[in-house]
């Protein structure tokens, strides 16, 4: 039977945040291809136990990739604790640039289904792997993170019922589930570090159903949601509760995975079809100099989702809802006074595992990139610029290194861009955090996803964030992979992260991202 592996979520979100350098008023050409993306076999498996399932992975019409999952038995004398094993290994393109990663998770199940413990490796060619280690103590999980060989430890509430991995096939299994009956339970997200809700829901009847083999079977549809995911999964089961595939839209497409032998899983294929850098692109009416436009004003519009409570309202960017799926949006420039200081908010210099505002490397190009003395608002301009002119790499093989990382090999896309300006103008005394959302393309008529700056600046004297001063400090958006510093109105902001070691993962504050790709129109009122 094919066993639930989580869908790859995370690693998917974060390909999809990733555009080049943005010329003001030419088009992103994308890099060539780069002699196709095949599917990475794994170096070294160990040896199959008898409990071991090999399946396929394929986004939309491409097959990206594989999972490999085992169930191992740990308890001696009527101990019925277990580990699960989930390996997930994808290849794909992004603009035409191959990219690999990787997703090794273990976890430790007590025997009515608890997390006792976990292990997340996360790999990505470009990146050192990162690593977090979960272990159940009492009513907390304590995690320790590794990120280019910088330790966090976190300690997370979790409640006494908290699920692992392998207990949604209990359920699948027992006789609870009924039409009619969702089935709730608590679990822990290895990916975002965190609590929540999955529900399962069983439609009435049986139906035939054409599997992703070719094979026609009776199957029932089970559907899994979970409250802190904006994405669901349909089962596909047979009448014993075991999956034949399961099925998840994500990034605009259908993502599907199913059982196969082990040969079979590990074939390479050449792929030469879909790419989710151009797949996730998003249509909008081309603007002439978008990005040194004053204002633009644009109605948009999500299928299944309220706008309004994903689109953020910021110094930057106004929100007005229009109805239960349509939004104004109104994005203005913001000036970026020379003399401007630095706002107040301590938490937001501090060095971390994604931030390292304290590495040698960071701290030198965060020196080159102003004169010592000068002011917060001429470091960041600074900073911005002077990322984006020697990181002279441009390449979309990396998700998401770190700021140390990028400090050394001068190389990826946005988000690495964004991680080292954010973790320069830290080093220089000024409170940084990155943002994600849309951009739009010089020249494309589309908008992509992407990963920029913001930098809190005051033009009227050192203040307290939110006021308390002489003044307000404001969130200044800078785009690191534009020239000029500041931006038009040519971002759409969805999610932001301090990236700080005491926040759940990264990915988790990028999850609008997930509800928007495939569903979103953008329309351009007016700009100036």
């Amino acid at each position: 039977m094919l066993r639930f592996a989580p869908p790859p979520f995370a690693a998917l979100l974060l390909a999809a945040v990733s555009l080049p350098a943005l010329a003001q008023d030419e088009p992103v050409v994308p890099a060539a291809p780069d002699g196709g993306a095949a599917v990475g076999v794994a170096e070294e498996l160990t040896a199959d136990v008898e409990d071991t399932t090999w399946g396929v992975i394929a986004l939309g019409d491409e097959r990206i990739g594989w999972t490999r999952t085992v169930a191992t038995p740990l308890g001696e004398n009527g101990d019925a604790s277990a580990r699960t094993e989930v390996e997930t290994n994808m290849t794909f393109r992004r603009f035409g640039q191959t990219i690999k990663m990787a997703v090794e998770l273990s976890a430790e199940e007590t025997a009515d289904g608890g997390l006792r413990a976990y292990t997340l490796v996360t790999k990505n060619p470009g990146a050192a792997p990162t690593k977090a280690v979960g272990e159940r103590v009492g009513d907390v999980m304590q995690v320790t993170s590794t990120v280019n060989g910088q330790q966090a430890v976190r300690e997370i509430p979790v409640p006494g019922d908290v699920k692992g991995p392998s207990y949604l096939e209990t359920v699948l299994a027992g006789d609870e589930l009924k039409p009619g009956r969702p089935v709730s339970f608590k679990a822990f997200f290895p990916d975002l570090e965190k609590v929540g809700t999955t529900t399962l829901s069983i439609a009435p009847n049986a139906e035939a159903v054409e599997t992703p083999t070719g094979e026609t079977r009776t199957l029932t549809a089970v559907t899994v949601t979970h409250d802190i995911l904006p994405i669901s999964t349909t089962l596909y089961v047979d009448e014993d509760g075991e999956a034949a595939f399961d099925s998840t839209f994500m990034l605009g497409q259908e993502m599907v995975t199913y059982e196969v032998s082990k040969e079979e899983a590990l074939r390479a294929v050449f792929g030469k079809g879909g790419d989710v850098g151009f797949d996730t692109l998003v249509a909008v009416e081309t603007i002439p100099n978008v990005h040194q436009t004053q204002q633009v004003v644009y109605e948009v519009t999500v299928e299944e989702a309220d706008p309004a409570e994903l689109f953020l309202a910021t110094a930057s960017q106004t929100v007005e809802p229009l109805d239960e799926r349509r939004a104004r949006v109104t994005v203005k420039r913001l000036p970026i006074p020379a003399s401007a200081t630095a706002g107040v908010a301590p938490n937001l210099l501090k060095s971390t595992r994604y931030l390292q505002s304290d590495d040698p490397r960071v701290i030198a190009h965060a020196e080159a990139a102003a004169p010592a003395d000068a002011p917060a608002g001429t470091v960041a301009v600074g900073c911005t610029e002077y990322v984006g002119r020697v990181l002279t790499n441009k390449n979309f093989s990396t998700a998401l290194a770190s700021a140390a990382e990028v400090a050394e090999n001068l190389a990826g896309d946005c988000t690495e861009h964004s991680v080292l300006c954010a973790a320069m103008l830290r080093a220089r005394g000024i409170p940084a955090r990155v943002c994600v959302g849309l951009v739009t393309i010089p020249g494309r008529g589309q908008m992509g996803g992407h990963m920029w700056v913001e930098a809190l600046l005051d033009a009227d004297g050192p203040v307290v964030e939110g006021g308390g001063g002489d003044g307000e400090a404001i969130w200044i958006p800078l785009d690191p992979t534009m020239t000029g510093g500041g931006i038009g109105g040519g971002h759409l902001l969805l999610g932001r992260s301090d990236l700080s070691d005491d926040d759940a993962a990264p990915v988790a504050s990028f999850l609008p991202m997930l509800e928007v790709i495939g569903r979103l129109t953008v329309k351009v009122v007016e700009s100036k």
